[in-house]
């Protein structure tokens, strides 16, 4: 009986060794993960930065260019011009907009809709 206890005892023990080991390699990971989520915090302002380093950048060059009533140029290595968008409009409110100016769309199949419905056995079987 004596060495049934011992043995229980030495498991217990080496499960106890196990599970601390284990705690102090998650607080490590755990520590790993805040360092890389902080990186790359650090590196997105870094990215925004720099876009928004090359919008001012495209602005400046198309105001000189404009105000100099300049298409095109040849930049060295580089050909810039103006590039010439068509018109857009920016709808607020779709209801405003009389019916003259809409155009009719054709159905549109719900897949989820109809996903959900043969999961649930509602729709076993699908017409062509």
């Amino acid at each position: 009986m004596q060495l049934y206890i011992e043995t229980l005892e030495s498991i217990e023990d080496e499960i106890s060794n196990k599970a601390e080991n284990i705690a102090k390699f998650m607080k490590n990971i755990e520590g790993d993960i805040k360092a890389l989520k902080e990186e790359e915090d650090r590196l997105a302002k870094k990215r925004k930065y720099l876009q928004n380093k090359v919008e001012g950048l495209k602005s400046y060059t198309q105001a000189v260019l404009e105000v100099n009533k300049i298409d095109k140029i040849d930049a060295g290595l580089f050909k810039v011009r103006l590039q010439k968008n068509p018109p857009s409009i920016n709808i607020v409110s779709e209801k405003a907009i009389p019916n003259t100016y809409r155009v009719p769309q054709p159905d549109k199949i719900d897949t989820k809709g109809l996903l959900a419905a043969v999961k649930q056995g509602k729709l076993l079987t699908v017409l062509n």
